[in-house]
Formats: C-alpha cells, sequence, structure tokens
C-alpha cells in the first residue's frame, strides 16, 4: 500500500522550481483496494506538498486485498516524501 502511494506522487512543478522536499504523513481507510477518507496528519510545512500528497493517495493503483483482509476497513498512516533532485532515498 505504501509504494501503491509513493508510486502514484507526482512532485507539483510549483514545488522542484522553489527546490522544495519534505514529507506528509497521511492517514487513509483501504477497502478491498480503495483508500477513501485521506487526510493529513503531520504537513510537510508546504501546502503544496500535502496537497499532492492526499492526491496520490486517491490516484493510487492499490493492490487487491487478501482473502484474510477482504471486506474490511484498514486505516494506514503513511509518510509520502518529496526529495528535491539532489536527494535520494
Amino acid at each position: 500500500v505504501r509504494s501503491a502511494v509513493q508510486g502514484a506522487v507526482v512532485f507539483p512543478m510549483a514545488a522542484r522550481a522553489a527546490h522544495l522536499s519534505g514529507q506528509t504523513k497521511v492517514t487513509f481507510d483501504y477497502k478491498d483496494g480503495v483508500a477513501s477518507a485521506a487526510s493529513v496528519l503531520t504537513t510537510s510545512g508546504n501546502r503544496i506538498l500535502d496537497k499532492a500528497a492526499l492526491a496520490a493517495v486517491h490516484v493510487a493503483h492499490f493492490p487487491a486485498a487478501t482473502a484474510e483482509y477482504a471486506g474490511r476497513v484498514l486505516t494506514f498512516e503513511i509518510w509520502v516524501k518529496f526529495l528535491g533532485v539532489d536527494e535520494h532515498e
């Protein structure tokens, strides 16, 4: 789930141009491969990055739920990272 969100991140051009980087902690509910009720738990300190983190949750292609979790709502809290051009994970 974490890699699906991080893989869906689109680094905003305005943030890139301003050489911004950071991370936003988001929470969301996940049920049967679909996310809902996403919100920011810990801001990156920049509204543009926070909005991009929420957008990534909404467009991510999540894996299907395993049989053990089918039909259950799971709540996730994950960090979404925005790395600058010269930064590496």
